[in-house]
């Protein structure tokens, strides 16, 4: 990620999501025990992907929880919970909170809610240790990411579509 660029040419959309691992607050009691190391490889690649993000030239959205990046850098321009989204499945789901934050750019649109009940409450804490715990807490909600999808897709010569996609 440090040494590759896209090849430069019409870039629709760039999504980012740096690991997480070493800056989101709900790990702050074991900052001090990874050591600086692990902070500073973390905005590491948080930086490049604000700099590859720049370098598309595209709509884009760097996503992370809730974070240390705020101290660092700046405010998410976003913060939204999955169920804020969850309307966007066919079938209920995503009816969970899990406040994750967005850096935006290039004309990036925000997609309007479509919310369900978060009869999950907070199930992201809720997880039992296992091997792949940091995968599934990682995942992004499909309902949101739907939704990121419809509001930010080019069909033809740069007009964006409201309609859902088949």
């Amino acid at each position: 990620m440090r040494d590759w660029l896209p090849p430069r040419g019409p870039i629709a959309f760039a999504a980012f999501f740096p690991p997480c691992t070493d800056v989101a607050v709900s790990g702050a009691r074991w900052f001090k025990d990874k050591g600086i190391g692990s902070l500073i490889n973390a905005l590491s690649l948080f930086d490049v992907s604000v700099k590859l993000a720049e370098w598309c030239e595209a709509p884009y959205m760097i996503e992370n929880p809730v974070s240390t990046v705020s101290t660092y850098w700046r405010k998410p321009d976003y913060t939204f919970d999955p169920c804020e989204y969850g309307g966007y499945l066919e079938m209920s789901g995503d009816a969970y909170t899990k406040k994750t934050c967005l850096w935006t750019g290039g004309a990036f649109v925000m997609p309007e809610t479509n919310p369900v009940a978060p009869t999950e409450g907070s199930k992201m804490h809720l997880l039992p240790p296992s091997a792949n715990r940091a995968d599934k807490r990682s995942e992004t909600p499909k309902g949101f990411a739907r939704a990121v999808f419809i509001a930010n897709h080019v069909i033809q010569a740069g007009v964006t579509s409201p309609e859902q996609p088949t």
